[in-house]
């Protein structure tokens, strides 16, 4: 990366912008949020930010450079402090299903030779900018995964990707439409990682997550 003047312009997508309201039941399978900021939808997710300007985010920087890397930093559940049963962490209402992982995805960009899949042998439209450790049923579950107790303390789950960059170019029209979507894998059935989660009792907490844009030159 040549950055040689330092220059970062953070990015935030908050769940909360699109809807405040906490309440479970409106998100879950089936059900979908919307209004001009965005959409929500499959229990949270798959999100979707409607028109982010870039040439307003970026400024005079959009002018100067085609080409930027994106760099996801950090993104956090809100905590519950409801009991175990109904607020597990990071999904609601979650009681019947394990995780052995969690992926996080992000499209809505013109990405540059950083959405190679192994598998598929080709570039893919999205990145995967997060990956978060395995989620437990319960707090007393004993399933065979590295989960334990504390893991339910209404901490929220956070995940921190400093050193990951990926290159895109900039959006030829200033907006661009972002989605955030989670893959899943289970212990009894493994998910393809990509896959938006299909349970229709799982609804994922509101979340931030923040992303560094620095110029390439």
């Amino acid at each position: 990366m040549n950055n040689t003047n330092n220059l970062v312009v953070p990015l935030m997508l908050k769940v909360a912008d699109i809807s405040p309201n906490y309440d479970f039941t409106i998100y879950e399978h089936g059900l979908v949020v919307q209004n001009s900021i965005g959409r929500i939808e499959n229990g949270k997710s798959k999100i979707t930010w409607f028109n982010i300007n870039f040439k307003e985010l970026l400024g005079d920087l959009y002018d100067k450079y085609d080409y930027f890397y994106l760099q996801p930093t950090l993104l956090i559940t809100l905590a519950w402090t409801g009991g175990n049963g109904q607020y597990n962490k990071p999904f609601e209402n979650h009681i019947n299903t394990d995780y052995t992982s969690l992926s996080f995805y992000l499209s809505g960009l013109n990405f540059v030779n950083s959405s190679y899949s192994v598998k598929d042998n080709a570039n893919k439209d999205y990145i995967n900018i997060f990956n978060s450790g395995p989620q437990r049923a319960s707090s007393g579950a004993n399933s065979a995964d590295p989960f334990q107790n504390f893991e339910f303390l209404p901490i929220g789950l956070q995940c921190y990707e400093d050193n990951l960059l990926y290159l895109f170019k900039k959006p030829e029209q200033h907006l661009a439409n972002l989605t955030i979507f989670i893959g899943a894998m289970g212990l009894g059935n493994l998910e393809v990682p990509e896959s938006v989660m299909p349970w229709s009792f799982s609804v994922m907490q509101h979340y931030v997550c923040q992303f560094n844009i620095i110029p390439h030159s």
